[in-house]
């Protein structure tokens, strides 16, 4: 199963690295992910940094987080808005 939260980053790394980064960084972004979110706000991964951007789909407006952020950014958010 491919991890969405891998990224071209990743390719720098040795392979015994990069194993173990990507999976604490799916299970950090899957954990993250159980925390509900307003549906109002989208969450991509992106390609080239461990960052999600969150974009407020009625404003047009995103933001750019680093993974370790995500879940208390989700959470912080479906406190405002949820």
């Amino acid at each position: 199963m491919v991890n969405k939260f891998n990224n071209r980053s990743d390719n720098t790394m040795n392979s015994a690295l990069k194993s173990e980064v990507q999976g604490l960084r799916g299970a950090i972004g899957n954990t993250a992910e159980k925390q509900p979110m307003p549906e109002r706000f989208e969450a991509t991964p992106l390609a080239d940094d461990p960052s999600i951007m969150i974009l407020d789909t009625e404003t047009g407006k995103s933001t750019i987080v680093p993974i370790f952020a995500y879940r208390e950014v989700r959470k912080a958010l479906n406190e405002l808005f949820g």
